[in-house]
């Protein structure tokens, strides 16, 4: 419907259907690399703004503030002029370059070397979150277990098939592996 009332060029036939139309044609001089590199370095800080609030259950309209270390000046420059989208898009009240990057938070590392903390305190109820991430930790101790003991069953391994015994070693990899994230998560919360 709206590509029916976009202009067309004069001169040129315009296609009865947006399926019927040709494809775009490549234009050379239009193609800016830096351009184009310097904007997917902020859709990824953007990215990973709000992924790090919604792994930490940050509220959605809740603005934060974020510290960036190591910014390539390029991307410094980039965030000056494209701030504002950011801000918008990843609800950011305030951003300091080369700030402190001390207290309870989230951390992240963009491509181009760029270090990303999202201070949590005041944010979220830091106690509560703990207590969830113990919680969790727990829960996946007790999984943990059960996927090895079934592994240690000397009959569960010679008689199951291979393949079953190979989703229950890849289960209990995966959940060591749960385990030392929230861990991590968990040690960056003792700081307070």
């Amino acid at each position: 419907e709206l590509w029916q009332k976009l202009p067309w060029p004069a001169g040129a036939p315009k296609p009865r259907s947006l399926m019927a139309a040709p494809w775009p044609e490549e234009v050379p001089g239009w193609e800016d690399e830096e351009a184009e590199g310097r904007m997917a370095s902020l859709q990824e800080l953007i990215t990973q703004i709000r992924r790090l609030r919604k792994e930490y259950g940050v509220p959605e309209g809740a603005e934060v503030a974020i510290a960036l270390r190591g910014a390539p000046e390029a991307f410094q420059s980039t965030l000056e002029t494209e701030g504002q989208a950011m801000r918008m898009l990843a609800r950011v009240g305030g951003i300091e370059i080369d700030g402190s990057m001390s207290g309870a938070g989230a951390h992240g590392v963009l491509i181009n070397g760029t270090e990303l903390f999202l201070p949590l305190e005041g944010v979220i109820d830091l106690e509560k979150e703990k207590e969830r991430l113990k919680g969790e930790i727990d829960r996946l101790d007790g999984q943990l277990k059960g996927a090895e003991k079934k592994l240690e069953n000397a009959n569960f391994v010679e008689r199951a098939p291979r393949e079953v015994v190979d989703k229950e070693r890849a289960k209990a990899d995966s959940f060591r592996e749960q385990q030392e994230k929230l861990r991590e998560k968990l040690q960056a919360f003792e700081v307070t």
